[in-house]
């Protein structure tokens, strides 16, 4: 079993340059700033949960998930386990990039890894985040979005998000994903050789 749920998409469903909408970058200056801690490696992220019970490598792989989904108490087999899974990724799917919000969380592979558990008051689950920098000025909301929306979505259920997991790169992107933050950095390059220019 690889753990795959239908491909994420844009609030369109479809992926963002096929929306009919400029890729934008929104510039967060000014907006407050909640310091990230210090990410975890992978490594760590592994051992980390290992502390708490989950086995030591992932039970599902999945093309949204660079370090895979660990379970404790399921049965990787278990028949409702993919329309749990899916919840859970729809749900985190729901949170946009605050820089570029034709993408969201999963489409850009800031979800690293995803711990399930299914415990005696119902679930916990623990999502791993990365970013495009370690000190991103709106990782601190995005993860507390992602865990508002994953207790929101799901009866019975608890989330923590961890900064940590593998370090995000963009190359880890589909192609279309790549498209738009090519065409959206080099928005901003322009935009920066302007100002330089103008003054």
């Amino acid at each position: 079993m690889n753990g795959s749920t239908q491909a994420p998409t844009g609030a369109g469903g479809e992926h963002p340059q096929q929306q009919g909408q400029a890729p934008s970058f929104n510039d967060l200056r000014g907006k407050p700033v909640e310091k990230l801690p210090p990410p975890i490696n992978s490594d760590r992220m592994r051992e980390h949960l290992q502390k708490v019970g989950y086995p030591s490598q992932p039970q599902l792989k999945n093309e949204w998930i660079a370090d895979g989904i660990f379970l404790k108490g399921i049965d990787p087999k278990a028949p409702q386990l993919p329309q749990i899974l899916g919840k859970i990724v729809n749900a985190i799917n729901t949170v946009k990039d605050e820089h570029m919000p034709a993408v969201s969380v999963v489409q850009f592979k800031f979800v690293r890894g995803i711990g399930i558990e299914l415990a005696k008051d119902g679930l916990h689950v623990k999502v791993f985040m990365r970013f495009t920098v370690d000190d991103c000025p709106a990782g601190q909301r995005m993860t507390a979005k992602v865990k508002s929306s994953i207790e929101g979505s799901l009866s019975n259920t608890k989330a923590e998000v961890i900064h940590g997991g593998s370090k995000w790169d963009i190359k880890g992107c589909p192609e279309p994903i790549q498209k738009v933050w090519e065409k959206v950095m080099r928005q901003v390059s322009d935009n920066l050789t302007q100002i330089t220019v103008s003054r």
